[in-house]
């Protein structure tokens, strides 16, 4: 066997960049929605009144008849009595308002402030639950009767709840979401400067994240004016506001515009104090995660090989190899092996990365997780941050796994349940550590055999058929296990 270190980091890069569409619509699915969803205000009907077979009191489900609900509908449609209407409005939040979606906006302008907010808590759910019902409202004078609740409500919680509403329409993206953005891009700007109202600012940074969140994506310029308005909002103390825009910041970097590395320095840096700062665990892992995956998408755009000199100076990556990995925690481990799969394969420094990581726990904690495979979603990751290592380290690191059978382990999961292309890398670092052992004198027989990957290159060599490259590869492996075996026999 010939030796498979011909500019491996080179070919990792290629590799990263190939990806790049398929690593961020899997980022963007696994992101946290900013919809919001609110208590209904248990105005109306009281449990009491309904029978009691159709409550479940500790899910808060209520479940209503034939008769209540035309009961309901023809309440709403009439408009002549307030606790007939209150009673529908209840009865709307736990059974679908569509049929009378144009009659519940028409009693956004009713003189009732009880009926107003508990028509908003009606919309307000239904738009969390259903992309359907935000497409409706696109037809109606929506726009117009929200901007009569935002602009001139004098009642807080009603202009808080018309807030929210505006959120889960941005949310759903689409036409509807620009027409609404450019029509109260103003009242959001000037209400976060100078509302007093916790509760409001909170709902107005979430419709903040939902634009930069929400499909098809926005313009870039726009974008920069609401991260520069982020910025801002990281200097307050309310821990909601803060997760927001960490979220924010997470879409914004994975962002095909050229974001500059001084920028990315700046927010860097803000965050990373924040970071420093926190003295609760649950918070901290929160925040953490969205760090670390704003340091995985940083480093996959560095072509120039710039952040790293300045992570390590800040000694964030020592932190990330160090401290975040070791969290007991599943969402940040799987951020973790994100940055690390992207800091691995850097064109300069990866190599200085690996070695660096060799000298941490984090290795044993990526071979852990493949060798257990009890979470797919993590696993993923640390199967590209797994083969992104040891296609980049060097000879120093490698020869420290090579007798290591938990590696081989996890190196047989990698073949059996990888990508094409992940299957070729991972059938190139075993021919490299094979031949490693080889040169060294130990058998390459016994650590196929005990690890079960002899018996996996068989599975996949029928199936992997059409792809020239892999049956290659396999074939060599697989020749110098049968030398090996022929010269045992002799």
């Amino acid at each position: 066997m010939s030796n498979i270190r011909e500019n491996p980091a080179k070919q990792a890069f290629k590799n990263r960049e190939i990806a790049q569409s398929s690593l961020r619509q899997k980022k963007r699915e696994n992101l946290l929605s900013l919809k919001r969803t609110i208590e209904d205000d248990q105005i109306g009907l009281t449990v009491s009144e309904i029978e009691e077979s159709a409550v479940d009191r500790k899910k808060k489900i209520y479940r209503f008849n034939e008769k209540q609900k035309q009961a309901a509908i023809q309440a709403v449609e009439r408009k002549n009595n307030e606790k007939a209407i209150l009673d529908a409005l209840f009865v709307f939040c736990h059974s679908n308002p569509l049929p009378v979606l144009q009659d519940l906006l028409i009693l956004l302008t009713h003189p009732n402030k009880n009926i107003v907010q508990q028509t908003l808590t009606v919309l307000i759910n239904w738009t969390a639950l259903d992309s359907t019902y935000t497409k409706n409202l696109g037809s109606t004078n929506f726009i117009v009767l929200l901007e009569q609740i935002l602009y001139y409500s004098p009642n807080e919680e009603i202009q808080r709840k018309g807030i929210i509403l505006l959120n889960n329409i941005i949310s759903d993206g689409g036409e509807l979401r620009d027409n609404c953005f450019e029509r109260f891009k103003g009242f959001i700007s000037k209400t976060l400067e100078t509302s007093k109202s916790i509760e409001i600012i909170r709902a107005c940074t979430d419709c903040l994240g939902s634009l930069i969140c929400s499909e098809p994506l926005i313009s870039f310029s726009i974008v920069q004016i609401v991260i520069n308005i982020f910025k801002k909002l990281l200097l307050s103390n309310d821990e909601q506001i803060i997760y927001t825009c960490f979220i924010g910041f997470r879409y914004y970097f994975d962002r095909d515009e050229l974001i500059s590395m001084d920028e990315m320095k700046d927010i860097i840096i803000k965050l990373w104090k924040i970071i420093t700062s926190i003295s609760s665990n649950e918070l901290f892992k929160e925040y953490a995660c969205s760090f670390v995956i704003i340091l995985g998408a940083v480093s996959y755009k560095d072509s120039e090989s710039i952040i790293f000199p300045f992570l390590y100076e800040n000694e964030i990556i020592q932190w990330l190899t160090q401290k975040a990995i070791l969290y007991n925690d599943l969402k940040l481990q799987k951020a973790c092996f994100y940055a690390i799969e992207n800091l691995c394969v850097d064109k300069i420094y990866g190599t200085k990365y690996c070695s660096l990581l060799d000298e941490t726990n984090a290795m044993k904690i990526i071979i852990n997780s493949l060798v257990n495979c009890s979470n797919g979603i993590v696993a993923n990751e640390a199967i590209k941050a797994f083969i992104n290592f040891f296609i980049a380290c060097g000879d120093d690191e490698l020869i420290k796994y090579y007798n290591d059978f938990t590696f081989f382990i996890a190196l047989r999961n990698c073949i059996n349940e990888t990508t094409k292309k992940q299957l070729n890398l991972s059938l190139l670092i075993l021919r490299r550590v094979l031949v490693k052992r080889s040169d060294d004198g130990l058998s390459i027989v016994s650590i196929l055999d005990t690890s079960q990957i002899y018996s996996s290159l068989l599975e996949v060599k029928k199936k992997s058929i059409k792809i020239p490259r892999v049956i290659s590869l396999i074939q060599e492996i697989l020749n110098a296990y049968i030398n090996e075996e022929n010269d045992l026999s002799l």
